[in-house]
């Protein structure tokens, strides 16, 4: 395979430095270009010289319209002018704001790893289903690849057919000792 221009999406620097940092180094070993989308908190040097092309983008943590389009504005900006090939979405919010940008770019790949699921059984009843919703119509609509880190949001992909069982992964959790 070609190697590709992919941008990684999350809210915060230190995300992308203490959680995606054994990803995005071996995209990179493998010959990729690696973009990183988020919010600088002052992880983004350390990142940046290691070679990645930092892109501070301000990604609010929660829902906020006016805020969000702006983050989706700005994420289609760079996936258009930079031309990135395949994106990659971590964290709730930035997930969500980082598909629909993604959509609306033509991005060709478009890859969730779900480190949880934002809906959790602790939520109230219409919270839960609207958030549960939102997440089913991303996954089908504007997701070429579902990976979930944990088996109990991973059967409940599958069970509820957010997407083709062929387009859903299973990644674990852990570190490598």
């Amino acid at each position: 395979m070609a190697p590709l221009k992919i941008l990684q999406v999350c809210a915060l620097d230190t995300t992308a430095e203490t959680m995606l940092q054994p990803l995005l180094l071996a995209l990179q070993n493998a010959g990729h270009d690696v973009g990183i989308a988020c919010a600088d908190t002052g992880a983004s040097v350390k990142l940046a010289a290691k070679g990645f092309r930092m892109h501070d983008i301000p990604i609010e943590r929660r829902i906020d319209w006016t805020s969000n389009w702006r983050t989706i504005r700005e994420i289609t900006r760079i996936l258009k002018e930079d031309g990135y090939d395949a994106v990659h979405v971590h964290t709730p919010v930035a997930a969500a704001l980082g598909r629909v940008a993604a959509k609306r770019a033509g991005t060709k790949h478009i890859v969730y790893t779900a480190h949880g699921f934002y809906f959790h059984e602790k939520m109230g009843r219409m919270t839960y289903q609207l958030t549960y919703s939102v997440e089913k119509w991303l996954a089908r609509l504007a997701t070429d690849y579902l990976l979930l880190q944990s088996e109990e949001d991973y059967q409940l992909a599958q069970r509820k057919r957010f997407k083709a069982n062929t387009r859903l992964m299973h990644l674990g959790n852990g570190i490598d000792l």
